[in-house]
């Protein structure tokens, strides 16, 4: 399972100024660590399969909290371990998935949010059944 979030213009338009995708490794990562990330992750592991989900402005400002608090525990290192075993468990690589992918993630969520709130555009998710690395789960 993967998460795709995207700006829309309102309600009646796909048509997306930015698109972010949380592909299923990495969401699983974050769903298995949940309990040792330092961030209430609930606002973005909740979406399930086929959800579709219109994010109010508060939502969205707490969305982008939870980004921010997120990079500030990569950055720290406090997840380095809990990256390493994932890879080890699952037989991963560094191409699967690094710390610098979740930076990534969390800038770019971030940014997502920043932008939805400045230009008054909505924020949408929805659950993905894509998934580019299966880890047997």
């Amino acid at each position: 399972m993967g998460i795709v979030f995207h700006l829309t213009k309102n309600v009646n338009s796909d048509l997306s100024m930015i698109r972010l995708s949380i592909h299923g490794v990495i969401f699983r990562f974050l769903k298995q660590y949940e309990h040792r990330i330092n961030v209430d992750l609930s606002k973005l592991l909740k979406i399930k399969v086929n959800d579709f989900i219109y994010f109010y402005e508060e939502e969205v400002q707490e969305i982008r909290e939870i980004s921010k608090d997120l990079l500030n525990e990569l950055k720290s290192g406090r997840l380095d371990h809990n990256i390493v075993e994932y890879r080890e468990r699952y037989g991963l690589t560094e191409d699967d998935i690094n710390k610098e992918d979740l930076i990534e993630l969390a800038l770019h969520l971030w940014h997502l949010c920043d932008t939805t709130l400045s230009t008054g555009k909505l924020l949408v998710a929805y659950g993905s059944v894509f998934d580019w690395i299966s880890t047997g789960d």
